[in-house]
């Protein structure tokens, strides 16, 4: 996502400084340097800003960020909800592993196909995942079909709408728990760039806080270095 040119927030916008400068001899007050706002320049052509942060993570950032995907697991498990992802990465596999079978390979799939709906999707499943009951009777009417060949997008249907499950009802609710803050403090360990902190409204409200303190502190060295 970010050029490896570029220097984490921790690196770049935390230095002591460089956010405050000292006065000049004319006692002029110059936040950024010149040299400091040419850096920001290329850093800025280096790395595109980006559209999202990663402190609030998608649904996407959630299924797929290392720094993210075990505490959205760890959360789906205490809403004991955590079966909607191991329907979705049962029918990730069972998806690429169709595509390469053919022929002779039918009656496997078929069998495959057939365990994920007995676990998922079937009512008498004790792990069946909650869809709309059109949705079920599209699967049932395509899982065992004459010649024995089941689309591997069998289960796309029951996906799209598992998909908007999480992202409309579980993510916001993440982002609210502790389970998130985890996440947040993880990632911030290790890379944080400047928009991450600018598209987050919590993080920025702490990062404004910040740099009010920092002010004070540089405005009181300086007024006490003239009051000497």
């Amino acid at each position: 996502m970010y050029s490896k040119n570029s220097r984490s927030f921790n690196e770049y916008y935390l230095e002591p400084d460089i956010l405050f400068t000292a006065p000049s001899p004319v006692h002029e007050c110059r936040l950024i340097s010149e040299e400091v706002l040419m850096d920001q320049k290329n850093l800025i052509s280096a790395a595109p800003f980006p559209a999202s942060s990663q402190l609030k993570p998608g649904l996407e950032q959630c299924l797929s960020a290392i720094h993210c995907l075990p505490y959205f697991i760890q959360y789906l498990e205490y809403c004991k909800s955590v079966r909607l992802l191991h329907f979705m990465f049962a029918c990730d596999t069972f998806a690429d592993v169709s595509e390469r079978m053919v022929g002779n390979h039918g009656n496997s799939v078929q069998c495959d196909a057939l365990d994920i709906y007995s676990r998922f999707v079937s009512l008498n499943s004790t792990h069946a995942i909650s869809l709309p009951e059109n949705v079920r009777r599209m699967i049932e009417n395509n899982i065992s079909p004459e010649d024995g060949q089941v689309d591997c997008r069998v289960f796309e249907p029951a996906l799209l709408h598992i998909r908007y499950v999480l992202a409309d009802e579980h993510v916001p609710k993440f982002r609210r728990s502790s389970y998130c803050t985890s996440a947040q403090l993880d990632l911030c360990r290790k890379e944080v760039v400047l928009a991450d902190v600018l598209l987050c409204e919590t993080a920025i409200a702490f990062f404004m806080e910040y740099l009010e303190q920092r002010w004070e502190v540089w405005y009181k060295v300086h007024s006490a270095q003239y009051n000497v």
